[in-house]
């Protein structure tokens, strides 16, 4: 059945949600300090509340704050954001795990920070969170090895999902390079929790050797809230999700962003779409990509409503 897409609404319940347009700060990690192998420095040195700053000028509508961009996380500093965001009409997203969130279900002291996380999301206003289970380090090309990692992931994850239940909160696990979605998805499924699903990475689908369009449609009847960003897919990288992956603009790049969102439209829950960027390609601006990106999504997510039959 074809979703009905709503815009702009305030979200009031888990099952019909509005989908958003927006940008997660990672984006802008290099402004935080944070540099790969590829990256050069940026130009000045940025605070959230810059961060916010751009998100209003670009016209986001939902903001994903990494919980490493927050000052702390203290509940005065939360309450100081949330209202912040409120101010501007911003949605918040709380984002946490970088780089290795529960490290693969190994770090007792991961679990328990990102049950700390889920009560934060829950002071900071947010409908839904971002974890991660691990990155590009956790992959592995051995399908029995992978099996293992996922199976000692599975206690964790039941763990952040009650939270979530206790919170209000819906917690989307994120393809973060360190597998393939249908092994995530069955992850999830197993689990059997209305307050856990998935956040749908298109570009590090692309990186662990996945067809993007046709990972997109497997996370679809999973999908709280989407990922996107366009790469060039160089030779030398594929299989090696470790290897340089440069980022261009929406529609510039290899992967079928169209494609990928006629998949994400499909998705009953999905929340928000977001733009990421990393390890730009030359010739490319982080902040040009955010902002052509919020603008290439808007139309996308109008012409996904044009086509929608009316309920």
């Amino acid at each position: 059945m074809t979703r009905r897409i709503r815009v702009h609404a305030t979200p009031t319940n888990h099952d019909v949600p509005d989908l958003r347009i927006g940008v997660d700060s990672f984006a802008y990690h290099r402004w935080f300090g944070e540099l790969s192998r590829w990256e050069e420095t940026a130009s000045a040195r940025w605070t959230l509340d810059d961060v916010i700053d751009e998100a209003v000028r670009v016209g986001a509508e939902v903001l994903s704050i990494q919980t490493i961009h927050l000052p702390d996380r203290a509940p005065g500093t939360l309450s100081r954001v949330r209202e912040r965001l409120g101010d501007v009409g911003i949605e918040p997203i709380l984002a946490w795990g970088h780089r290795r969130g529960l490290e693969d279900g190994c770090n007792p002291s991961k679990l328990t920070d990102a049950l700390e996380a889920v009560e934060n999301a829950g002071e900071l206003g947010c409908a839904v969170m971002r974890v991660v289970c691990g990155d590009q380090s956790s992959w592995s090309p051995d399908v029995a090895v992978r099996a293992s990692r996922i199976e000692a992931l599975r206690g964790p994850l039941t763990a952040i999902g009650s939270a979530g239940v206790r919170n209000g909160v819906l917690v989307a696990v994120e393809n973060h390079a360190d597998g393939p979605v249908a092994e995530l998805s069955e992850l999830v499924t197993k689990i059997d929790c209305d307050y856990i699903g998935l956040c749908f990475d298109a570009g590090n689908a692309a990186r662990v050797g996945e067809d993007s369009v046709a990972a997109a449609h497997a996370a679809a009847p999973q999908c709280l809230m989407s990922h996107l960003r366009d790469l060039r897919l160089l030779p030398e990288s594929r299989g090696e999700p470790s290897h340089w992956w440069p980022c261009v603009g929406l529609g510039d790049g290899d992967l079928d962003i169209p494609s990928v969102l006629d998949a994400l439209a499909q998705a009953p829950r999905c929340r928000a779409w977001l733009i990421e960027t990393s390890n730009v390609f030359p010739g490319y601006d982080e902040r040009e990509i955010v902002e052509a990106g919020i603008a290439y999504l808007k139309s996308a997510r109008a012409r996904a409503c044009a086509a929608c039959p009316e309920p």
